[in-house]
């Protein structure tokens, strides 16, 4: 369930939920299923001015008793809380767009003598419009996740991507884009880097 508040005082605004998660819906089976539960909320502060618009986003969510699966996709009797902080920025000026976000991912075991892990991240990027009535868009962004931290050890599982968009609107429900990504693995998973370039169409209703 989410609830998006209106203002509540200019440009202030905040977002609400909380749900069963995966488990306690049946996705799995998790004998901890009853207490697989979440809740977050984030809260959005925009600021106007003439020409642009910039707006700040704070973001948390807590989910309880998430199961560990095996490579079957098996209970293994080890349960995780994990929390999730965000902070943000985006924003525009006039053709102009921009946006960035670190994040913070903390995981503790229910099992006892596990280590805590702690995950970092950040992405950003800029957006341009252009073309008669903005049809066009180019997009560039850069993407990176930090090792992941267990404890008093670190685990070598950290990426990068670079990536670069350009799309067209055909109307208000569908774009053609040309895209390309260069993901870049850690030294353990180098041989699974690569590069990635792709055209298409994309429709929504």
């Amino acid at each position: 369930m989410r609830w998006d508040t209106k203002e509540f005082w200019s440009g202030f605004t905040l977002d609400l939920a909380f749900g069963a998660g995966g488990d306690r819906d049946g996705d799995t089976e998790s004998e901890e299923a009853s207490s697989n539960y979440y809740h977050g909320i984030a809260a959005h502060q925009q600021f106007k001015y003439d020409g642009g618009w910039v707006q700040l986003d704070i973001a948390y969510e807590m989910n309880y008793d998430t199961a560990q699966l095996n490579e079957d996709g098996n209970d293994t009797g080890e349960y995780w809380d994990n929390t999730t902080y965000l902070i943000g920025v985006q924003g525009g000026h006039g053709a102009v767009g921009y946006f960035g976000q670190y994040r913070v991912a903390e995981a503790e075991s229910t099992k006892a003598g596990v280590a805590d892990q702690e995950e970092t991240g950040y992405s950003v990027g800029m957006t341009y419009n252009f073309g008669a009535d903005n049809k066009w868009q180019a997009k560039v962004a850069h993407a990176k996740l930090d090792d992941l931290e267990k404890g008093n050890m670190t685990a070598d599982t950290g990426r990068e991507v670079w990536s670069t968009q350009l799309l067209y609107s055909i109307d208000t429900n569908a774009v053609v884009y040309a895209r390309y990504r260069d993901i870049e693995r850690s030294e353990t998973d180098k041989d699974d880097s690569f590069n990635e370039a792709s055209v298409g169409v994309e429709y929504w209703f």
